[in-house]
């Protein structure tokens, strides 16, 4: 079996519901299958210019999406 990277969610009263359901049914060793991401907002090819903005855990998907516009050589913006 291939190394894998550890995944952790933290577990606490401040925490956000999603948290919790991990801590509750997710054990050692159970296995878990992962889909690839869904993006319910594909981006627009033809545009002349593109504005990505994200806070918190929601700057990562657009992190993945500014990969495209990067590749190949649109203008765009990645705001935080």
């Amino acid at each position: 079996m291939p190394d894998l990277p550890d995944h952790h969610a933290g577990r606490g009263d401040v925490r956000a519901g999603g948290s919790k359901l991990l801590h509750r049914i997710f054990t050692e060793g159970r296995k878990v299958f992962v889909s690839k991401p869904i993006n319910h907002f594909p981006l627009g090819e033809t545009a002349t210019r593109t504005f990505l903005m994200g806070g918190g855990i929601g700057i990562t998907p657009k992190i993945a999406i500014g990969h495209r516009p990067h590749a190949t050589g649109a203008e765009f913006e990645l705001h935080f």
